[in-house]
């Protein structure tokens, strides 16, 4: 199986200056003016080839189960597309409503799995603090043909954003938001990574998906942005298996704040199936071909046996 990838729009992680203030009263005008930075959806449906079959499942945490947050709250959502139609569950703080995992077969152009989350917290006179919130995507294609070689591009669409006081910390445990989107093959090889940390104590890190094995950032908390979109190309020949997703998280987030302080994160994906095209000529039938020809040569021979005893 050949890997071909392609990045679509990918801007470097931003170091921003937020103008909010220490208290988390200012944090709800930052959420509003990230609601741009969502996953795509998908616009237009067509059929895909039926020898490619895909199947996947989102999920809160594979491993465990969310925990309820101190002085803080946290959200998030698993979406299904599947023949056009949209799918969700929720997560309210430590309560999830709706099927996890959410599971199915994709059939469409357009059709995928994605997943956001959302925490925040602040208190004038208490810390807060949140447990890491994961969400785990995976992916199964599967080239049923016996025959042909299948194109299949997958688009995976991300964004994430971390925030905390723009201030270095002295005093108390400081006010820290990490958020990580990754994606890696069944076989741990990563076709994606990008990390956000925004950290009023030990510094800022941004490792965006463009350049993920430098850090971009400096200074210590504010809000730290990478989104982008990638075109992920694979090409799989007559009964080719690929699997996408392995033990690692493809998102996380976590965070933390001193007394009088904030924190933010939020991310959000989304894995689509962007094409799928047969790549090589049908010189010899599909099994199912082979049997409708054998059918029609029966019946052929059979009504000439009938002609010649008239």
């Amino acid at each position: 199986m050949k890997t071909i990838e392609s990045t679509l729009s990918n801007p470097q992680a931003s170091a921003g200056k937020p103008s909010f203030k220490r208290l988390r009263f200012g944090v709800s005008a930052l959420v509003l003016a990230i609601g741009g930075l969502g996953m795509a959806q998908p616009v237009a449906a067509a059929v895909f080839n039926p020898f490619i079959n895909i199947t996947g499942k989102v999920e809160f945490d594979s491993l465990g189960t969310p925990t309820l947050p101190t002085n803080a709250t946290q959200n998030g959502e698993l979406i299904r597309v599947v023949g056009g139609a949209t799918t969700t569950t929720s997560l309210i703080n430590d309560q999830i409503v709706g099927d996890d995992p959410l599971s199915g077969s994709l059939s469409d152009i357009g059709d995928g799995f994605g997943i956001k989350l959302h925490a925040e917290g602040g208190s004038k006179d208490e810390p807060s603090f949140m447990s890491s919130l994961f969400g785990d995507l995976a992916l199964s294609i599967k080239n049923s043909s016996a025959v042909d070689t299948f194109l299949v591009s997958l688009k995976f669409d991300f964004s994430h954003l971390v925030a905390a006081p723009e201030t270095k910390t002295i005093k108390g445990n400081g006010d820290f938001a990490q958020s990580i989107v990754q994606l890696h093959k069944k076989d741990n090889s990563e076709l994606l990574f990008s990390k956000l940390i925004s950290d009023t104590v030990f510094g800022n890190e941004a490792r965006p998906a463009s350049a993920p094995d430098q850090n971009t950032a400096s200074g210590y908390g504010g809000k730290l942005v990478d989104s982008g979109s990638r075109l992920l190309t694979f090409i799989l020949h007559p009964g080719e298996l690929l699997e996408l997703g392995d033990d690692s998280p493809e998102l996380t987030l976590f965070g933390g704040a001193d007394p009088g302080a904030f924190f933010l994160a939020d991310t959000s994906a989304f894995l689509s199936v962007a094409e799928v095209t047969r790549q090589t000529t049908n010189t010899v039938p599909e099994p199912e071909t082979l049997l409708l020809m054998a059918i029609g040569l029966l019946s052929f021979g059979l009504s000439k046996r009938r002609a010649s005893t008239c």
